[in-house]
C-alpha cells in the first residue's frame, strides 16, 4: 500500500498536542478512520451481522476496535470470553444416553457494554455526536498571472528591506 502525504494546519494549542503523540501520522490515520466508520455507520466486522454473537464486532480486532460495537473502548479479554461462553446455544446438562441438552440463551450485551465502559473509563477517542465535520471547504481560485508577480515582486521588496 503505497502512502499519499497531505498536510494538516494546527493552532498553537493543537501543535502541542501533536507534539505529545509518537506517530503523529498514524495517529490522523487511525482518527479518520474511526469517524469515517461512524459517519458511514460501518462496522469493522460487517459479517459478524449474521453471526448470533450479540451482533457485536470482535473488540480486539486487528483493525481495530469497532467504535459503533464499543463506544467506550474494548472489554477486558477475561469479560469478553465469558460474555462468549455466556450466550448463544450453551450446554445446560446431559440426558440419560450421556448426548449434551442445549438451550439457546441470549448474549447479555447490557452486562458486557458496562463490562466495557468500567473498562475504560476514559475512552481512547471520543466521537463527537454533532456533525460538525459535515463542511465543504472550498479550494483556493487560481490567482493568476498578475497574482504571482506581485506576491514575486513582494518577496523581492522584503528581502531588500
Amino acid at each position: 500500500m503505497s502512502m499519499r502525504r497531505s498536510s494538516v494546519s494546527l493552532d498553537e494549542e493543537t501543535y502541542l498536542v501533536s507534539k505529545r503523540i509518537g506517530n503523529f501520522s498514524a495517529f490522523v490515520r487511525e482518527c479518520l478512520r474511526r469517524w469515517n466508520a461512524y459517519d458511514l455507520q460501518e462496522h469493522i466486522q460487517p459479517q459478524r451481522a449474521d453471526l448470533d454473537l450479540g451482533k457485536k464486532c470482535f473488540p480486539r480486532h486487528k483493525k481495530g476496535c469497532c467504535v459503533l460495537c464499543w463506544p467506550d473502548g474494548p472489554p477486558e479479554p477475561s469479560d469478553w470470553k465469558y460474555y462468549c461462553e455466556s450466550g448463544g446455544k450453551v450446554a445446560v446438562g446431559r440426558r440419560a444416553d450421556h448426548s449434551p441438552i442445549f438451550e439457546v440463551r441470549p448474549y447479555n450485551n447490557e452486562w458486557i457494554m458496562k463490562k466495557a465502559n468500567a473498562t475504560n473509563i476514559v475512552p481512547p477517542f471520543e466521537i463527537p455526536q454533532e456533525k460538525a465535520f459535515n463542511y465543504s471547504r472550498k479550494s483556493r481560485s487560481p490567482i493568476g498571472v498578475k497574482g504571482h508577480l506581485a506576491n514575486f515582486l513582494k518577496a523581492i521588496f522584503r528581502l531588500r528591506q
